[in-house]
């Protein structure tokens, strides 16, 4: 998603709070620790300015915060490089990308709602919302990463688009995104774009209506074989999870959920889509994670987070889930209040570890862009 789905939160003063110890452990199908590779997890979060949290992703321990320059309030989006984060902030319409520690800039341009990506062969990929010819539009820009020369830039779409995909495990020379066709309200289509040859290779219309309207599109995720895609999405009677196949334009599963802004995770072995539930509404969001059937969507497993709650009587809500590679680890950042990640055994269930971070009752901290690499 390209645009913020809390817009007009702004969120004030992260301080890193205590962190919870382990709640236990048993035997395992893959290790939690993935062998002599180590790892790093980037979680963003809104503040004034932005601060960049990186985590110790096999001994889950806080290992520094970058903070942002004062103006720069905003960090749409955070992707790993090899060892070190790629991260782009945002404020009045400017984005800058940054690399690790570093204050100066890769690269400065007048772009808004940016979301960013990697290609397999490195290239980075921002999707965003720009100025062309007087007219705001979507864009598409990919930079070498090497020097951050300007290979590619192109507007996409009839209207600003939500979800770029990540590009993980995806093809060098293909972008996925959803759109909102012209005049409409919801992003009902989901895109293929190839930007070697600059042409749309196929769009979607995922389950229209009688009138031609499909779901709303709201975050997805493509499949490892890259034939189905996984949507989160809305309509008027509420919130679905669809399955999709993209080679037969039919949807495998449509199954009804309490909220639309999770983004669904494949497992590394493509038979299980973890979603992360937030649900609307404070009284009666699930605070879940539950495992589907990559195929045929039946409910394999669910996770209760309810008891991970930063403040009592504030929800936990899932956001977007990373997997450490080669374990049943997984990172989950949560839209709280006092701003949550979790740490937990996707193998067998179990939260593991939670972090808090500036617990304030008046105050919406909220954990945005989630990422795990490898450490330096």
């Amino acid at each position: 998603m390209s645009e913020n789905p809390r817009t007009g939160l702004i969120v004030l003063a992260i301080a890193v709070g205590m962190s919870l110890g382990l709640l236990g452990g048993c035997s395992k199908e893959r290790p939690l620790n993935g062998g002599t590779e180590r790892h790093r997890v980037y979680l963003s979060a809104q503040d004034e300015p932005a601060v960049l949290f990186i985590f110790d992703g096999d001994a889950d321990s806080l290992i520094d915060s970058l903070r942002m320059p004062s103006e720069w309030f905003n960090i749409f989006s955070v992707v790993c490089d090899q060892a070190k984060p790629l991260f782009a902030t945002q404020s009045s319409g400017m984005m800058r990308m940054y690399r690790g520690g570093s204050v100066e800039p890769l690269v400065t341009a007048d772009l808004a709602s940016v979301v960013v990506g990697l290609d397999s062969r490195r290239d980075l990929l921002i999707s965003s919302v720009g100025e062309v010819n007087g007219t705001i539009a979507p864009l598409l820009r990919i930079y070498r990463l090497s020097d951050m020369a300007l290979l590619y830039s192109d507007t996409i779409g009839l209207n600003t688009q939500t979800s770029l995909d990540r590009g993980r495990g995806l093809a060098y020379g293909i972008a996925y995104w959803s759109e909102i066709p012209g005049g409409g309200v919801f992003w009902t289509k989901l895109c293929a774009y190839d930007y070697v040859n600059r042409k749309l290779r196929r769009f979607w219309n995922i389950l229209p209506d009688s009138t031609g309207t499909g779901y709303g599109i709201r975050r997805f995720v493509i499949h490892p074989d890259g034939r189905r895609a996984y949507l989160a999405t809305e309509r008027a009677d509420g919130a679905r999870l669809v399955g999709y196949d993209l080679e037969h334009d039919r949807a495998i599963f449509d199954l009804p959920v309490s909220g639309q802004w999770g983004e669904p995770t494949v497992s590394p072995d493509g038979r299980v889509v973890y979603y992360p539930d937030q649900g609307f509404d404070d009284d009666h969001d699930p605070e879940t994670i539950t495992y589907f059937d990559a195929t045929t969507g039946s409910i394999l497993g669910v996770i209760d987070l309810h008891p991970y709650r930063a403040i009592p009587s504030v929800p936990v809500r899932p956001w977007e889930i990373r997997l450490i590679p080669g374990t049943d680890k997984a990172h989950v950042s949560c839209w709280s209040r006092g701003g949550t990640l979790l740490v937990i055994d996707m193998g067998t269930r179990e939260v593991l570890k939670a972090f808090y971070f500036g617990i304030d009752r008046n105050r919406p901290q909220i954990p945005t862009w989630l990422d795990v690499g490898p450490a330096p």
